[in-house]
């Protein structure tokens, strides 16, 4: 077994042992809707598990992130981007930005700075 598939399998068990439930919610576009104008939104929530956290003070320094800012870590092989959102119980949080930490040329978690 090699690093990468075992610094993966770590972080599985980790985040699913200790996170929190929330949703990677992707959006696509549908159907033309004739009445409005534009263009449907379709709606694709994927459960998942994922460790949420407040960023350091030092993290905070750099002017990208605001005070409200929480940093979500997950383990997934979705292709996830900054059209996504994360959904946390009822609270929909807009993807900033994010960052894949990777071993051996293999993505083993996402670190992603999130808004409400």
């Amino acid at each position: 077994m090699s690093f990468a598939s075992r610094a993966k399998a770590t972080a599985k068990r980790l985040i699913t042992k200790y996170g929190n439930d929330l949703y990677l919610v992707e959006y696509s576009v549908g159907g033309y809707n004739a009445t409005t104008g534009e263009k449907d939104e379709v709606e694709t929530p994927h459960p998942i598990k994922g460790a949420v956290t407040n960023f350091t003070t030092a993290q905070m320094a750099n002017d990208n992130i605001t005070a409200d800012d929480l940093l979500v870590i997950v383990e997934t092989d979705m292709n996830v981007t900054r059209d996504w959102k994360i959904k946390i119980g009822t609270k929909y949080l807009q993807i900033i930005n994010i960052v894949t930490i990777t071993a051996q040329n293999a993505k083993i978690i996402l670190k992603i700075q999130v808004r409400a």
